[in-house]
């Protein structure tokens, strides 16, 4: 509704209409149906499903307020008018077709799209060149999942409400956060501010006192510091070890320089869910549930920035796609093989050193 099988021959039904609406309709159900023993679907007071509350728009004063009558239900409209029963919202390779809105709890509204973040904003810690700068982020986000991304100004990136950074050398650098919610993709305007990174603070000079028994006086001189170390970016891989409550990750790595870590945790799609077939899907992508998908998914991805040499841990939490390929594994027995792209750049200079991990994550009940 409204525009469904009004004609009286074939070619003045709206198959198209009925088939989009009906897609949508089930499709979302079959998605958040429970399927566990007698609870076959979610079901709200009235004793509708998630779809069958934004089901069809009220026609009449009598249809308004009832269940499954929403006034949102098919919006926001293109053109066309109900009464015509020419009403659309979507447009589609010049054709005019109608799609059926869904129910959002966090909007208790039936929508076509997530709602926006907004009030996105940050702050940072003082900055100076060689240490890391706290940065803490923050957005009203309807869903709960807020993980924004960051560009630092020098090349370099970040992921998460609260980052650190380390800048090799001082200056001006425009910091953007870009709000962005991670269970819905749904973002906002992007927010941008310019911090400037002091110099680090030059070393007190070293003196030493020297006498002769002929004069009894005391000269001072100043003795030269200590040379800074080499430049490197080499590190000493260890294999990490993992939570088997949470499947979080922790590396303990070694560096002889302050720099940063940043590291890309993947694993193949396709182990726990549906399975691979053969396919003509582009390089990077294998066919699954009759779709080319990415071959791989990220398990973890970040940085972390060291002040000076010595050891270092840091912990990679999965991420929501890891969880659930891990209680996909659990449920099998069986653990979920990551591989760990592990980088380390000195801010000393020099080249970055790079180096991949493998372990298999195993949770445990």
């Amino acid at each position: 509704m409204p525009n469904g099988d009004r004609g009286t021959s074939d070619t003045e039904t709206r198959f198209a209409d009925v088939a989009l609406k009906y897609i949508s309709h089930e499709y979302i159900e079959a998605v958040t149906d429970p399927l566990v023993n007698f609870d076959t679907a979610w079901v709200d007071a009235e004793g509708l499903e998630v779809a069958d509350k934004c089901n069809s728009i009220p026609f009449t004063f009598k249809e308004e307020g009832e269940p499954g009558f929403d006034k949102q239900a098919f919006t926001p409209p293109l053109g066309g008018t109900a009464e015509a029963g020419t009403l659309f919202n979507q447009s589609i390779d010049g054709g005019a077709f109608y799609l059926q809105s869904e129910w959002d709890n966090a909007a208790s509204a039936c929508l076509m799209k997530p709602l926006p973040l907004s009030g996105a904003a940050f702050s940072s810690t003082a900055a100076v060149a060689g240490a890391p700068v706290d940065f803490n982020g923050s957005a009203a986000d309807p869903y709960g999942a807020f993980e924004p991304t960051w560009t630092f100004g020098d090349g370099a990136t970040g992921l998460g409400a609260s980052p650190s950074h380390s800048y090799a050398t001082a200056g001006e650098f425009t910091v953007t956060m870009t709000p962005r919610d991670a269970l819905t993709g749904s973002t906002a305007s992007a927010v941008s501010h310019t911090i400037t990174v002091a110099a680090p603070p030059s070393p007190p000079p070293i003196t030493t006192s020297t006498s002769t028994t002929s004069t009894s006086t005391s000269t001072a001189s100043t003795a030269p510091s200590t040379p800074p170390p080499s430049p490197s970016s080499a590190f000493a891989a260890r294999v990490g070890t993992f939570s088997p409550r949470t499947g979080a990750i922790t590396l303990t790595e070694s560096v002889a320089n302050p720099g940063t870590f940043r590291w890309l945790a993947a694993f193949q799609n396709g182990k726990f869910g549906a399975f691979a077939s053969a396919s003509r899907c582009k390089a990077g992508r294998i066919r699954l549930a009759g779709k080319c998908r990415l071959a791989k998914i990220v398990f973890a991805k970040g940085s972390k920035t060291v002040v000076g040499a010595g050891k270092v841990s840091f912990t990679l939490k999965p991420s929501p796609s890891a969880v659930k390929a891990l209680k996909n594994a659990l449920r099998k027995g069986r653990g979920v093989p990551v591989s760990i792209t592990l980088t380390f750049q000195s801010s000393l200079g020099g080249s970055p050193v790079t180096r991949v991990l493998s372990l298999t994550v195993k949770l445990k009940k």
